[in-house]
Formats: C-alpha cells, structure tokens, sequence
C-alpha cells in the first residue's frame, strides 16, 4: 500500500454515488450519532485535518468472491442502518474502503443524504412524528463563541426537521442547508446565489475560507471593495471614454459591489487602502514586499490592469480566478 494523492469531498462524494467506492463485509455499520457528523463539518471549516483513509483496489478478474455493500444513503434509527449488499458484477475495478466509512457516510449524509432519529418521550414508530427526517443546516448569520462552548466547535451545525424547513436552502433567514454548496462551485452561481438572496453573510464566510491567513477567530479584518464604489458612477463613464459592454459592468452591482471586486483585509491593510484607487494601493503596499506574492495572496490576476478604466478586464479575469480558487475549496 502507498499514500495517494488527496481527493475532494466532491470527488469523494462522487465516488460514493457512481459506487466506485465500496464497503468490504468486515466493516461494521454506520454508527455515528448527529452531533459527531456537526462536528467533523466544523472541522472542515476550520481547516482541521480529519485523518487519512485506507483504500483497497479492487480489480477484476477471477479470485476469491467478497461480499461488498454500498454506502448507507439515508440514515433513519434503528430502522434504516444496514448496508445495502452491491453488485461487483460488470465493473472493471473499484475501491474498497477499509477505514474511513463512518467520515465518509458522515460527508454524504450531510451534503446528500438524511439523518432520521427519535424524538424524545415518543414510542418507536417508523413515521415522522416519531422519526423525523433531518438535514444538515449552518447558521450563516453568526459563529458559536467557543470559550462558552463545552466542545468548542466554532461553526453552528444543526440537523435540522424536514417539517420544520420544507427543505429550504434558506430557512428563518439564517439557516444554510449544507447541500447546496455543491450547487455553487463557481463565482458566477455562487455570486448570483448571493445576490438573489441578498446573503453578505456568505460572502464573508467564503472570503474567509479563501483567506486563511487572517485572524478571523478575532475579528481582525475589514471587508472592502479593491476599486472604490464610489468610483462606480454614471459621470465616471465620460471621463473614462468606456465601450456599451464595459459600461454596463462598470456600473452593474453584481459586479462592482459582489465578490469580484470585495477582499478581506487585516487591519493593517485596511488603514492603509482606505478609498485609495486599487493601482495606487497595490504600488504602496508592494515597495516592501514581493509584488506577486502579494497578489496571489489578495488573489489579484498578476497581469491585469489596475486602472478603473479596465474594471471590465479585472473584473472577468478576477472572476476566473476566484471560480478557480473557489472550486478548489469546494470539490
């Protein structure tokens, strides 16, 4: 056996539908509660490592015959907890997976599956007024302050009652429901995503995920525009001699105020940029430090244009980057 090159949770959550991931007989059932699976999602979002799976190529071809069953969709307690037995038969090769089940249904029930449990002071019944089916949501409006948590989780994951969010990828205004990220794996989605919902709040979260250099945990930094908004004005365009189609990306909200023009800046930074122009700022900020490193880390295109009269240019090239950087995150 060797180490492998590390896969996504897409990639990983793919494998578990397409069946190229498989459970040998030997491994015992699902058996985490709710509370372990919110807190291996914590975990994620803070950049925790969640330990190493051991994997088994399995290759076709004749030898002994093994049971092997696939991954548990849905769990509902003790009603619903058995592996269903797969069929190998016309598969060419697949993985069996010898330690990691229980983080890995974690990871598809979460995102794609279901978490049923039973209610307290009810009798056993196989219905949703005993069992109520129950998905993963995050609380996007603020994080649990961990030195006032017993287990010191910093984000909010709950399942939450079928019944009581009709499945909603917004519930009460500030409940996200997990599967829907693998919806936003782009800019473009994802910004649409916000706008329609009008949901800063996830902005923030995912700028910070895209800057983990920052004390977040403190509150240390400033979300501010690299372009100026108040550069974005009709009287601008005159001056700035623009094309119809850059006009009409020079003054849309969707661009000049969404993700694409927005960074997350320390304190330091922050006093420093204030309503500069983002050309005279980068040239301030770089007199002391290696221009590119810089850029990359404000993941800024190297070669594009900081003047505002190219904002059209910036902003697709900086779009193709964050949906770059973003899709990283998010596989």
């Amino acid at each position: 056996m060797s180490f492998q090159t590390p896969i996504t949770i897409a990639e990983a959550i793919d494998n578990i539908e397409a069946n190229r991931y498989l459970l040998p007989a030997i491994q015992r059932e699902f058996v985490w509660p709710s509370d372990k699976i919110e807190w291996l999602f914590d975990s994620l979002m803070r950049g925790y490592p969640i330990s190493s799976f051991l994997f088994w190529n399995v290759e076709a071809g004749p030898g002994p015959t093994y049971k092997f069953y696939r991954f548990l969709r849905k769990f509902r307690q003790v009603y619903q907890v058995h592996n269903e037995e797969a069929s190998v038969d016309g598969l060419s090769n697949f993985t069996a997976v010898l330690d990691g089940q229980q983080r890995l249904t974690s990871l598809w029930i979460g995102l794609k599956g279901s978490y049923a449990f039973k209610e307290k002071r009810l009798h056993w019944n196989d219905d949703e007024r005993c069992l109520p089916t129950r998905q993963l949501y995050l609380n996007i409006k603020q994080k649990r302050n961990p030195d006032d948590e017993e287990d010191g989780r910093e984000f909010e994951f709950v399942f939450m009652k079928e019944s009581d969010t009709a499945k909603a990828d917004i519930h009460a205004g500030e409940w996200f429901r997990v599967g829907k990220i693998l919806d936003l794996k782009n800019i473009a989605t994802f910004n649409g995503y916000v706008t329609e919902q009008k949901l800063s709040p996830i902005s923030i979260e995912i700028l910070s995920l895209l800057n983990p250099q920052l004390d977040y945990r403190n509150n240390d930094f400033h979300l501010d525009h690299l372009h100026p908004i108040s550069g974005f004005t009709k009287k601008a365009i005159t001056s700035l001699k623009l094309n119809p189609e850059e006009e009409e990306i020079f003054l849309s909200p969707e661009w000049n105020n969404s993700i694409v023009n927005l960074q997350m800046l320390d304190s330091n930074e922050n006093m420093s940029k204030q309503d500069k122009s983002l050309d005279d700022w980068v040239t301030l900020e770089t007199k002391k430090k290696e221009r590119m490193v810089f850029l990359d880390r404000c993941i800024i295109p190297h070669k594009s244009s900081l003047q505002l009269r190219d904002f059209a240019i910036f902003a697709k090239e900086r779009d193709a980057l964050l949906s770059k950087r973003l899709s990283e995150l998010l596989k």
